[in-house]
């Protein structure tokens, strides 16, 4: 399954999740803390990727400010091995 169209809604572990909606990067991954936008949620069949919670697909703005920015770049960097300009 795959929904990509604004306000298509996905349920998983009684959450709500709508496309077009804003969100919160959770605390302990890549992009903790910065605020985006859910473009595409996969589920079952459709998943790229191997954990067991479907594929939220998101992109996130730029943290306004620079301490925020600067968390977030060295965050990136180390996970893509290489420096992330924002």
């Amino acid at each position: 399954m795959i929904l990509k169209n604004k306000g298509d809604v996905f349920l998983y572990a009684g959450i709500k999740y709508v496309i077009g909606e804003k969100v919160i990067a959770t605390k302990g991954g890549a992009n903790e803390g910065m605020i985006g936008t859910i473009l595409q949620i996969c589920d079952g069949e459709d998943k790229e990727t191997e954990n067991y919670t479907p594929d939220i697909y998101c992109s996130f703005d730029e943290p306004i400010l620079k301490v925020h920015k600067e968390k977030a770049i060295e965050r990136l960097s180390k996970l893509w091995d290489g420096v992330i300009k924002l």
